[in-house]
């Protein structure tokens, strides 16, 4: 495809990489200072507290994991927005579905390939012109969380429904 959001691949079976639009570089240093700051600042308190020679209690390694919880979820949130991806497999009984952020994987889904539906869903405002890939059975269902130019979808389904294999 022309775009680079979409990537089609052809193997034994049908895998396409819906892949998501770096964000500014400003917007990125915000995120990696925001995450330096929670993972630094336990230690700057550990270091404070030994100098200090103050007491250790339980709210202290509490507040530490705290901070070090909210790290890793910007952590993953960098991930995201450096790295992240959707990979849909279609083989001949399952499509399988899983977010990729490059250092681990997440949202694994799978569903039967019986009576689908794929179809296009528009997202946000008209004149921004982006969808998300819907796809569709009688008990599940499978949504992109990627917005993606609604031409490039058309042309992403119309190339799903003419392979083969689904």
């Amino acid at each position: 495809m022309q775009n680079q959001q979409i990537n089609f691949s052809n193997d034994r079976e049908i895998s396409f990489t819906i892949s998501i639009k770096k964000k500014s570089k400003f917007a990125r240093i915000i995120l990696i200072f925001t995450f330096l700051i929670f993972l630094i600042m336990p230690v700057i308190f550990l270091i404070d507290m030994i100098i200090e020679r103050a007491e250790l209690k339980i709210g202290i390694f509490f507040s530490f994991t705290l901070l070090w919880g909210f790290a890793y979820y910007m952590f993953r949130v960098i991930a995201w927005n450096q790295f992240g991806k959707e990979i849909f497999t279609i083989e001949k009984d399952k499509i399988k579905y899983y977010s990729d952020f490059k250092y681990f994987k997440d949202s694994f889904k799978e569903i039967d390939n019986v009576d689908l539906k794929i179809e296009l869903e528009n997202i946000g405002y008209i004149e921004d012109n982006l969808g998300v890939l819907s796809i569709k059975n009688e008990t599940d269902s499978l949504k992109s969380v990627i917005k993606v130019p609604i031409p490039e979808l058309n042309e992403l389904i119309k190339k799903i429904k003419t392979t083969p294999n689904n």
